[in-house]
C-alpha cells in the first residue's frame, strides 16, 4: 500500500539530497522487490542513494517525519528477503558509498564503506600481502558489510576465531534510526588510535554482537573496520573423495582435532558439478562422473618442508587423498584456490533448475546422516528428488559444530511446482529445528519457527527495538519486530 505521504516525502528528501539522489521510476524500483525468497513481491516508493553519513541522517530524518519505513540494501546478491519491502518505504541504497577507507599493513585491518565487494577490497589488500576471509554461499560480488554483519559463515570455518564474518569485526560505524553516529569497537573513546584498540586498562563494552544478525531493524551500518589476514606462501589443496557421509565422520574429527588446513569444504556431487559445468548441458552428465562428495582442504605453510609435513600426517591418518585432481579439464587445485581468494562459481548452486530456496543451519557433524534420512523422508512425500537437497558441509571451530545446507529447487513459472516445494521448504526447516539443528539467521518464515520456541529471548530483542527505533520504521517485519 502506497504511503500516502509519499510525494511530499519524495520532495523534502530530494531538496535536501538532491533530485539525482532520490527516485521512484519503476524500472528501479522493480530491482528492490524480488528475490529467491517466499517473500511476496512488492515494490518501494522510493530509492534513496546516499553518497555521505549525512545523506543516511537526512533520508532518517523525513522518515522519522512522516514514520515511514526504511530498508538498506548495500548489495545486489540477495536470496532471503532480508532487504525487500514488505508496505512500500525507502529503499536506502548503499552500493554508492563503496570506498575503501583504510588498509593498515602493520595492524592487519581494513575499513571498508557498506557497498564495498570482496572483489573491490581483496584487490587492493593483494597488493600489500593480505587478504580477508570470504564468504560461503555468496559470491566476489557481494557487499563485505553486509555478509560480515548477517554472520554468513567464513571459508575460514574451521578456524578458531575467523570461523563467522562478526568474529572478525573490529568496529561498526552505524546510523541509528534517530540519526545518532555511532562505533562499537570497546575503545571508541578514544582518538588517536583506531577505535577498536584499548590504550588504557578500561574500555567499554562491545556492541558489534548486539548489531550483527539484526537485518538492519536497529539502524544502518556505513563502515566496518574488520581483522585482515597475511597471504600465505604456499597454499595448495588436498582432495578427499568419498561415497557415504558416515564413512567421513570419524576422519574430519581427527583432521580437525589436529587443525589440519585453513579450509575444510565438503562438497556435493551437484555442486560440484555446477561448478566445473561451463553450461547447463554438461551439469547431468558431470554428475555421473563425480564421487558422492568431495572434500577439499586448503593447506597454508610458510616453505615446502612444512607442506610435506601436513601431507605426512594425512597419510598417518590413514587419508585416501589427492593433491591433484581434474575433471571436464579443470584443475580442481586452481579451482578452488581462486574460490578460496574470491568465490565466484561456489555460488553457482543456486542457479541450479530455476531458484533455490536455501537452508543453510548448523548441526553436529555426527548427527548429520540422521537429518538426511529425516529429509530423505519428508523429500518423498513431496516426491523430491534427495540428490539435488545436498548442499555443501563445513566444520566450525575445529568441529565443535558443522554447517550444513539443505536447498529446494523450484520453476518460478510453474504456480505448482512452486506451491509444492515452498511446503516442503518450510516442512524441513520445522524438521531442523525440532531436532535440534540452529538457523541462526532467521529470515522471513524462520523468525516465526525460532522465537516461538524462545519467547524470553523474542521479548528481550523487542524491547531492544523499541528503545533503539521507537517509530519501527527500520525494516519493520524482518525477524517479527
Amino acid at each position: 500500500m502506497r504511503n500516502q505521504n509519499i510525494k511530499q516525502v519524495m520532495i523534502e528528501l530530494q531538496n535536501k539530497l538532491g533530485s539525482e539522489k532520490v527516485s521512484d521510476k519503476q524500472e528501479l524500483l522493480k530491482q528492490f522487490c524480488t528475490d529467491d525468497s517466499l517473500q511476496a513481491r512488492k515494490l518501494p516508493d522510493l530509492v534513496a542513494t546516499p553518497l555521505t553519513i549525512e545523506d543516511i541522517q537526512e533520508i532518517l530524518k523525513v522518515a522519522n517525519k512522516y514514520k515511514i519505513e526504511v530498508i538498506p540494501s548495500s548489495s545486489t546478491e540477495k536470496y532471503y528477503g532480508a532487504s525487500l519491502p514488505k508496505d512500500g518505504g525507502i529503499i536506502v541504497d548503499l552500493r554508492k558509498m563503496n570506498k575503501i577507507l583504510e588498509i593498515d599493513a602493520d595492524e592487519r585491518y581494513v575499513r571498508v564503506e557498506a557497498g564495498v565487494t570482496y572483489e573491490q577490497v581483496q584487490k587492493e589488500l593483494k597488493k600489500k600481502g593480505l587478504r580477508i576471509m570470504v564468504p560461503l554461499g555468496f559470491p566476489g560480488s557481494a557487499s563485505v558489510v553486509s555478509t560480515y554483519l548477517e554472520r554468513v559463515p567464513l571459508l575460514s570455518g574451521p578456524k578458531i576465531l575467523i570461523s563467522e564474518g562478526w568474529q572478525c569485526i573490529l568496529n561498526i560505524q552505524m546510523v541509528l534510526p534517530n540519526g545518532m553516529l555511532v562505533n562499537t569497537g570497546t575503545a571508541s573513546w578514544c582518538t588517536d588510535r583506531p577505535s577498536f584498540l584499548p590504550t588504557g586498562p578500561v574500555s567499554g563494552p562491545d556492541l558489534s554482537r548486539l548489531i550483527s544478525g539484526a537485518q538492519g531493524t536497529l539502524g544502518i551500518a556505513t563502515d566496518l573496520i574488520i581483522k585482515a589476514k597475511y597471504a600465505p606462501q604456499i597454499k595448495k589443496c588436498v582432495f578427499i573423495p568419498f561415497q557415504k557421509f558416515n564413512d567421513i565422520i570419524e576422519l574430519s574429527y581427527q583432521i580437525q582435532y589436529y587443525d589440519k588446513g585453513r579450509e575444510f569444504l565438503g562438497v556435493c556431487q551437484k555442486n560440484l558439478a555446477l561448478m566445473l559445468a561451463e553450461s547447463g548441458d554438461e551439469v547431468e552428465n558431470l554428475r555421473k562422473e563425480l564421487p558422492a562428495w568431495m572434500i577439499v582442504i586448503g593447506l597454508e605453510e610458510d616453505s615446502d618442508e612444512k607442506y610435506q609435513i601436513d601431507l605426512a600426517d594425512f597419510k598417518d591418518f590413514g587419508v585416501q587423498f589427492q593433491t591433484e585432481c581434474t575433471y571436464n579439464k579443470k584443475d580442481l587445485n586452481e579451482l578452488f584456490l581462486a574460490e578460496f581468494e574470491i568465490p565466484n562459481r561456489l555460488n553457482n548452486f543456486r542457479k541450479y533448475k530455476g531458484k533455490c530456496l536455501h537452508i543453510p543451519f548448523y548441526v553436529s557433524l555426527n548427527e548429520i546422516p540422521a537429518f538426511n534420512q529425516r529429509a530423505e523422508d519428508i523429500c518423498q512425500k513431496y516426491t523430491y528428488p534427495p540428490a539435488d537437497l545436498y548442499g555443501y558441509f563445513m566444520p566450525i571451530e575445529q568441529a565443535h559444530t558443522c554447517y550444513y545446507d539443505f536447498n529446494v529447487y523450484y520453476n518460478p513459472e510453474n504456480d505448482s511446482e512452486k506451491a509444492k516445494r515452498q511446503k516442503l521448504f518450510l516442512e524441513l526447516s520445522e524438521s531442523v529445528l525440532d531436532y535440534g539443528g540452529v538457523i541462526d539467521r532467521p529470515y522471513g518464515p524462520w523468525a516465526q519457527m525460532v522465537y516461538s520456541r524462545n519467547r524470553a529471548y523474542y521479548e528481550f530483542w523487542r524491547k531492544i527495538k523499541m528503545m533503539l527505533d521507537p517509530n519501527e520504521i527500520m525494516n519493520p517485519g524482518q525477524l517479527k519486530l
